[in-house]
């Protein structure tokens, strides 16, 4: 859409930005989505502050302060909360909504609690909802009934994962091996995970896990690992990764696993899928999105469903059901996503600003 003046924006993601996956990663894909829009990126000093209440305090105080002094005419909140105050200048508010499992009564911790909190006033304070997914979209409709349009601007594969891998690195005979996203919130079901590859273990199924992004939750490994009797020789907690260093594990495994209880998206799922990697899932509708029936999915959440699932799979001819599930997340490469989904929702937010079309303005409308 033609502009009479480059719009411009500006992107306030103090709560996140160091991060290599989930919502830091995120964050970076939408400035690169706007990058290509050619609006005029404003952007604000950001200190390296890393504990909660550091970045609380980014959020509520610092970033509302640059709103005011950059007066941008987008300010795009995209880790799920917007700040309690605005101040004088009505930049056009989109918040990106990725979930809304922080709201699960099992999940309240800290941050969970901080995010559940804000959440009526940030919905009622948002012009726009940005979502990773359409299961997302609906759950967030469904529940929360807000009145702004909510648009999906899914995540989209980083360019290393644009082709699949072309060879599979060697292993050791007669060893699969798992790979399994876990943490230590209980929609990971990470704990199950770990008892189902024990229970595999005690019936004579030679399986190794590797565990990524738990390398700061070693502690909590260990003690699952002994509640579960899973030998310490069939576990490895994998470090920090950069994408260069997943795909090398990814072409080292033979399964990657998440049973999740919910997910707003499902990034390894797509990874896995694009490095031919078949998929065992929980039965969750964001995952019948991402990859449709082209997975091994479990039949309920529990260790021995997902045991049985994960037997399934390293028992099963798997080559047409791979090959399948990556023309499915080739949907999920940059560009594409871009086209589809991104240039459509931000040539709406420009048609909002051109009309004035923002809460607490006669011509916006919900």
């Amino acid at each position: 859409m033609g502009s009479s003046k480059q719009l411009s924006y500006c992107l306030f993601d103090g709560l996140q930005w160091n991060s290599s996956r989930g919502l830091g990663r995120y964050g970076r894909q939408l400035s690169r989505h706007l990058a290509a829009m050619l609006w005029h990126r404003q952007d604000y000093p950001r200190p390296a502050w890393r504990s909660g209440l550091g970045r609380v305090l980014l959020c509520e105080v610092v970033e509302p302060i640059w709103r005011e002094l950059l007066r941008p005419d987008i300010a795009l909140y995209p880790h799920n909360v917007l700040p309690f105050v605005f101040l004088s200048h009505r930049s056009l508010r989109v918040l990106v909504l990725h979930d809304i499992l922080f709201l699960d009564c099992n999940n309240l911790n800290a941050g969970n609690r901080y995010r559940s909190l804000k959440l009526r006033r940030s919905l009622a304070q948002a012009d726009v909802l940005i979502t990773v997914s359409e299961t997302s979209r609906r759950e967030i409709l469904a529940r929360l009934s807000p009145h702004c349009p909510v648009l999906v601007i899914p995540n989209a594969l980083t360019h290393s994962f644009d082709s699949p891998a072309k060879v599979r690195a060697s292993r050791k005979s007669g060893e699969f091996r798992v790979l399994h996203f876990g943490g230590g919130s209980p929609t990971k079901n990470t704990k199950q995970v770990l008892k189902a590859v024990a229970l595999l273990h005690s019936q004579g199924v030679n399986l190794h896990l590797e565990l990524a992004a738990m390398s700061g939750s070693r502690d909590l490994v260990e003690r699952w690992r002994h509640e579960t009797e899973l030998p310490e020789d069939a576990v490895t907690v994998l470090p920090t990764l950069s994408d260069a260093e997943l795909q090398t594990v990814y072409a080292r495994v033979d399964v990657h696993c998440m049973p999740s209880t919910g997910e707003g998206f499902g990034i390894p799922v797509i990874e896995a899928a694009m490095m031919r990697i078949p998929n065992v899932l929980s039965p969750i509708d964001v995952f019948h999105e991402l990859i449709g029936e082209d997975a091994v999915f479990a039949r309920s959440l529990d260790a021995e469903d997902i045991a049985k699932a994960l037997l399934q799979c390293i028992c099963s001819d798997t080559t047409d059901m791979v090959q399948r599930g990556a023309a499915h997340a080739s949907r999920y490469q940059f560009d594409s996503i871009h086209l589809s989904y991104a240039k459509p929702a931000f040539g709406l937010l420009e048609a909002m600003l051109h009309s004035n079309a923002k809460k607490g303005s006669p011509s916006y409308a919900g």
